[in-house]
């Protein structure tokens, strides 16, 4: 592990206690804003992906990336603990997942498309 990996593994629990404590003592608002990254959902795990949205989505509100964007500029107030879903590469698993698994569960998700991956020819289903 790097220098810098040591660091913030060190780090990482005396910042989740002050965190607590700052909740506990109501110091610290509870408003937040997080992105939550995926890639490839394997079909066998597509299961397990969808119980996990689930149980995420009892504490955390699903935000589309237009919500997202009104936060971060400081146009829209960051009110509760607010998560925006993201998947990286764009694999074709994605589209089955937003399909199958988000648009049901009414959650929008931003998708990061390589674009070298667009020029494949083989037909993947």
């Amino acid at each position: 592990m790097s220098f810098f990996h040591n660091i913030l593994a060190a780090s990482y629990l005396p910042l989740r206690m002050f965190n607590i404590l700052g909740r506990s003592l109501k110091v610290k608002d509870d408003s937040e804003l997080r992105v939550l990254l995926y890639h490839d959902i394997a079909r066998q795990e597509r299961s397990r992906f969808r119980t996990q949205l689930e149980k995420i989505s009892r504490d955390w509100k699903f935000i589309s990336p237009e919500i997202f964007a009104e936060m971060v500029r400081g146009k829209r107030e960051i009110l509760g603990r607010n998560l925006l879903l993201t998947f990286d590469d764009g694999y074709f698993s994605n589209r089955v997942v937003a399909e199958e698994i988000l648009e049901p569960l009414g959650i929008k998700a931003l998708f990061f498309i390589i674009s070298d991956f667009v020029d494949i020819k083989k037909n993947r289903k």
